[in-house]
């Protein structure tokens, strides 16, 4: 049977969810999951659906199971990020997020698209592929090039300027901070959480352009120190 909306304690017979609920309602749940600490709830859940998926969604309209396809391999790219502990989820992010992205792509849905490679940025990014996020997030940033000001534009230059700082690119970083610092201003009515976390990254930014000098300067003094241990 299938729940009840109007009376949730009841079950109404032979009238089962339909699979794309079903799915949503797995989502969801996983979400929840990852929520409540409970992740490995939510790799087991994605998991299974993925397995499952061809088989479960093959009765459906082409274009529609395109949509849920690309909802359910980016819902499993969330998942990589927040259990980074879990390598053998870990280990197909990548193959996740081609997935997602090359239906978004043929959907013509943008800025799904850009959001996918911007989450995908952020998982390689915390598995140490620094640049590899930073290529993906100026797929992003490409895509939004004739798009108007919007707060996806803004973070796509955020997370650059993250991205390039852990490369110790600092020039780059700040370059990437006054982007998003002009468009900010073009968007008055932004919210105060959306602020407060442009405004750390940019004090982060300005910070180690501040450090940067003094920390290459003892850089400069440890290696010929560690070149005349080695000789000796």
């Amino acid at each position: 049977g299938s729940l009840n909306v109007l009376s949730p304690a009841t079950l109404v017979q032979e009238k089962p969810l339909l699979v794309e609920t079903v799915l949503q309602l797995i989502v969801g749940y996983s979400g929840l999951c990852l929520k409540n600490q409970q992740g490995a709830v939510a790799v087991k859940l994605i998991t299974q659906v993925l397995d499952s998926m061809s088989l479960a969604l093959r009765a459906l309209h082409p274009g529609h199971r395109t949509v849920l396809e690309a909802y359910l391999y980016d819902t499993a790219l969330s998942v990589c990020y927040y259990m980074p502990q879990d390598i053998s989820l870990s280990d197909r992010a990548e193959s996740f997020f081609q997935q997602a992205s090359e239906r978004y792509v043929r959907l013509g849905h943008t800025n799904r698209y850009c959001k996918c490679c911007l989450r995908a940025g952020a998982v390689l990014h915390s598995q140490g592929h620094k640049s590899e996020a930073e290529y993906y997030t100026q797929q992003a940033l490409k895509k939004l090039a004739d798009a108007p000001v919007s707060s996806l534009l803004a973070v796509c230059y955020q997370n650059l300027a993250v991205h390039t700082l852990a490369q110790q690119r600092i020039a780059d970083s700040v370059a990437h901070v006054r982007s998003y610092v002009t468009l900010l201003r073009q968007m008055p009515k932004l919210g105060n959480a959306w602020m407060q976390q442009f405004d750390n990254t940019q004090w982060l930014v300005l910070k180690a352009q501040e450090l940067w000098p003094s920390y290459q300067q003892q850089v400069g003094m440890r290696e010929p120190q560690a070149l005349g241990g080695l000789g000796q």
